[in-house]
């Protein structure tokens, strides 16, 4: 059995390693055989991709940090459930992502497994999957952030937060759309996008509902930015007319009750015989 005081060391500088951006002290966490599985996609990436995932985000993400931390030993790892917090270098937005990781760490003290989102002690069977993704590939990091800009671009009091295991979500009077990472495309989802003129045809996805759109973006795909603001633009005139509709006042007679209108109504006096 290994000594529990040694993998809580580990653990304790695999994570300040990642607060710090230091990606070499990340590296030398891992075995060289190491794999990293994401629970959602199912699927299991190198030590050199994650890497390279992390060299991303704490380039995008700056004061990166992880709050509320709870961290477990266990005979065979380190169990981990925090909240992953920082600024967005673009806008300096607020971001926090909770998360969780399992770490397996055998012979030589270096994790040769890393779970995200579910505690594991193998790597399951892959199978087909239709959870949003983590961006295990660069295009569709690429594509949120090209998307990202545009949206942010179209109005400076629209805000981004991270909901739902990490999604995206771009608000303003409401939600404008959410950008999900799909193993196949990302997907911009309008909440009212079934409302919204769209001209150039750029819903191409969920368009059998009665509320929301979607725009499918493949790899390889041009945006058409110039549509995609107009669709902003017009996402934020859907809820700020939605906004004003709960707020508009109700007149004091609409509010009284039959009975009280019946009291209130003058009667006649008699007339004279």
């Amino acid at each position: 059995m290994q000594n529990t005081d040694d993998i809580e060391r580990l653990a304790v500088r695999f994570f300040d390693a990642i607060e710090r951006g230091d990606i070499d002290t990340v590296r030398a966490c891992f075995a060289a055989e190491a794999g990293i599985w994401h629970n959602t996609d199912e699927t299991i990436v190198s030590v050199d991709h994650t890497l390279k995932v992390l060299t991303g985000l704490v380039t995008r993400i700056k004061n990166v940090r992880y709050e509320n931390r709870r961290l477990s030993i266990l005979p065979e790892g380190f169990w981990q459930r925090h909240a992953l917090t920082g600024t967005r270098a673009s806008d300096g937005a607020g971001v926090r992502l909770p998360c969780a990781i399992f770490c397996e760490v055998r012979a030589r003290r270096r994790i040769s497994l890393r779970g995200t989102g579910s505690h594991m002690t193998k790597a399951p069977k892959p199978k087909s999957s239709t959870k949003p993704a983590t961006a295990t590939s660069d295009w569709r990091t690429e594509m949120l952030d090209r998307a990202r800009a545009i949206i942010m671009s179209v109005h400076p009091d629209i805000t981004e937060t991270l909901k739902w295991r990490g999604v995206p979500v771009f608000e303003l009077d409401g939600i404008l759309c959410t950008g999900e990472t799909y193993k196949a495309a990302v997907k911009l989802t309008f909440a009212k996008g079934a409302s919204l003129p769209d001209p150039k045809g750029l819903f191409n996805a969920s368009l059998e509902g009665n509320t929301r759109r979607a725009i499918d973006l493949h790899e390889g795909d041009t945006i058409n930015a110039a549509a995609l603001k107009a669709l902003i633009k017009a996402a934020i005139t859907a809820n700020r007319t939605a906004l004003a509709a709960r707020k508009k006042p109700v007149s004091s007679a609409a509010l009284k009750s039959p009975a009280s209108r019946a009291k209130a109504k003058p009667t006649k006096k008699p007339g004279r015989a």
